[in-house]
């Protein structure tokens, strides 16, 4: 990154920092509509003891529990994408999402319906197939 880039950047972050904090800001908007900002973060009236989240954003002020989630949340607000993936040249904010990304290049598909036999390459689809084409109470035992 050259200086004029990081200068950039530099005063981006300084114009998403005073709007949010501004009343006009998303966080001025959500407190004058009785609104929590980040609510699942800062407001532990959920029943759950709430998880200690000692890293903050500079930009908007999220918090996180651990270094590498902020770094990748910085990342949103940066535009940085520094993995690519080497097949179709597409670019994510974190390796979880290019892992994630890269099955779709493979040729086999992992994951069997027990009831139908149809393939999926993700855990989650098959499922969320199960779930809406089968139905819960049909599940194997």
């Amino acid at each position: 990154m050259d200086h004029d880039e990081h200068e950039h950047l530099d005063h981006l972050e300084s114009d998403i920092k005073n709007f949010m904090s501004s009343s006009s800001g998303l966080r001025g908007g959500l407190q004058d509509a009785g609104l929590p900002f980040h609510a699942g973060y800062m407001d532990p009236s959920n029943g759950e003891e709430p998880k200690e989240r000692p890293y903050c954003c500079s930009v908007c002020e999220k918090r996180f529990s651990n270094s590498s989630h902020l770094a990748a949340h910085i990342r949103t607000h940066t535009g940085e994408r520094p993995y690519r993936c080497d097949i179709c040249r597409k670019t994510f904010i974190t390796t979880s999402a290019l892992n994630r990304h890269q099955t779709i290049h493979t040729e086999g598909k992992r994951f069997i319906c027990n009831y139908c036999g149809k393939t999926f390459k993700w855990m989650e689809s098959l499922g969320r197939h199960i779930r809406s084409v089968h139905k819960r109470d049909n599940q194997p035992e």
